[in-house]
C-alpha cells in the first residue's frame, strides 16, 4: 500500500511539473512553456536534473513579449552574486526604468558544496531581484524552450513576464581555474583552454564541448534578443576568479554570433571589472551604494558562505563584500580580447 502511494505521489508530481524528459527527448508540443509554482524556499522541490542542452541550428523560439522587443538587457555572469557585485547599479537602474532584465548564470556556483549550496544560492538571485523589483513576489521554475531540442532552467516572478533569472548550472571553477575534486575538477576555463573537450552541467549526463557552450549562449540571446548585453571582463588584472574571466571570454564570442546571425539586431555590449574593481576608487554616490547593499545583503542572508549564522550578517554587517558596494566599474571597449 506504502510503495502503490508512493507510486502515485510520484506521477502526481510528474504531471504537476508538466514534462518528462528520456535523454534528449521532451514529450510535449515544442511550443509549449510548462510552468511548475515551486516555493522559492524549497529546495527538495526543485527540479535538479535538467537534460536538454543539446544546440542544433534550427529555428528559435521568440520567449521575448512584445513589450520587451528591443528594451531587454541581458547579463551574462558566472556565479549567482556576480550580477549583485558588479553590474550593480546598472541591473537595478534598467529594472527601474521599466526595461526587460535576463540574467544568465553559467556556473552553479556550487564550490562542490552540493545541490543544497548551489539552490541556497538560486534563492538569494532570486530575493536580490525582488529587492530590485520592490515586491515581495513568488517566484516559479519553468523550462523555457528555446529550439525544438533546447530547453533551460529559469526563474521567473509571478504575473512579471519582464525579469527571469536562467541556470546553466556548469561546475564552479575554483579561483585559479583548477576546479573542484567533487566535480572532477572540471571548469569552464579548462574548456576554454582546450585542457578538457567537454563539460557536464551539475546533476546532468550531457558532455557540452566549448563550441556546443557559446552556440548554447547565443541562441539564448537569439531567443530574448537583447539589446544591451553585459558581461564580465576577459582580461582583468591578476585576482580575478578564473569564472569572471572566462565567462566574458564565452560572452564576446556568443555575441558575435547572436550579431551575425541577425545583422539587423543592433547590440550594446558593456563588460565588468570583478574583484580588482575593490581597489579602485570610489565612484557611486551614497543613494547608490546603500541601495546596492540592500540588494546584496538579501542575497547574503541565503548564502551560508557569508552569513553563517544568518544572524552574523545582521550583527556584522556582509564583511569583505562592503568594498564592492561604492563601486562599478566597466571596461573599456579598446581593452577587450579576444
Amino acid at each position: 500500500m506504502r510503495a502503490r502511494l508512493s507510486f502515485i505521489l510520484a506521477l502526481a508530481w510528474l504531471i504537476a511539473i508538466g514534462t518528462i524528459s528520456f535523454g534528449q527527448q521532451v514529450l510535449e508540443p515544442p511550443a509549449q512553456k510548462t510552468v511548475s509554482f515551486i516555493s522559492a524556499n524549497s529546495p527538495g522541490k526543485k527540479p535538479l536534473h535538467w537534460e536538454n542542452f543539446l544546440l542544433p541550428d534550427e529555428p528559435v523560439h521568440d520567449l521575448s513579449p512584445a513589450h520587451c522587443k528591443h528594451n531587454t538587457v541581458m547579463n551574462v555572469v558566472a556565479h549567482q552574486d556576480d550580477d549583485m557585485l558588479f553590474i550593480n547599479p546598472t541591473i537595478s537602474d534598467a529594472i527601474a526604468a521599466g526595461k526587460c532584465v535576463r540574467t544568465v548564470y553559467v556556473t552553479a556556483g556550487d564550490h562542490s558544496y552540493g545541490n543544497r549550496y548551489m539552490q541556497d544560492r538560486e534563492d538569494g538571485a532570486i530575493a536580490a531581484y525582488n529587492v530590485m523589483l520592490g515586491s515581495d513576489t513568488s517566484w516559479y521554475y519553468k523550462k523555457e524552450i528555446i529550439t525544438k531540442t533546447l530547453s533551460v532552467l529559469a526563474a521567473a516572478p509571478v504575473n512579471n513576464d519582464s525579469v527571469s533569472l536562467i541556470f546553466l548550472r556548469l561546475p564552479d571553477g575554483n579561483l585559479d581555474g583548477n576546479g573542484f575534486a567533487g566535480t572532477s575538477g572540471n571548469s569552464i576555463q579548462k574548456l576554454w583552454s582546450g585542457k578538457i573537450s567537454r563539460i557536464s552541467p551539475i546533476n546532468s549526463t550531457v558532455r557540452l564541448s566549448r563550441s556546443d557552450l557559446i552556440q548554447k549562449l547565443a541562441t539564448i540571446m537569439r531567443a530574448y534578443h537583447p539589446a544591451v548585453i553585459n558581461s564580465q571582463t576577459a582580461d582583468s588584472p591578476r585576482g580575478d576568479h578564473s569564472d569572471h574571466r572566462t565567462t566574458g571570454l564565452l560572452t564576446m564570442v556568443a555575441v558575435r554570433r547572436y550579431v551575425g546571425s541577425q545583422p539587423q539586431q543592433r547590440v550594446a555590449t558593456n563588460y565588468f571589472v570583478g574583484y580588482p574593481s575593490r581597489t579602485m576608487p570610489v565612484n557611486l554616490s551614497e543613494q547608490q551604494a546603500q541601495l546596492k547593499h540592500d540588494i546584496f545583503f538579501a542575497y547574503a542572508l541565503r548564502d551560508p558562505a557569508i552569513c553563517t549564522p544568518v544572524e552574523y550578517c545582521h550583527e556584522h554587517g556582509i564583511g569583505t563584500y562592503q568594498q564592492f558596494m561604492d563601486r562599478q566599474y566597466s571596461q573599456p571597449a579598446a581593452l577587450r580580447q579576444p
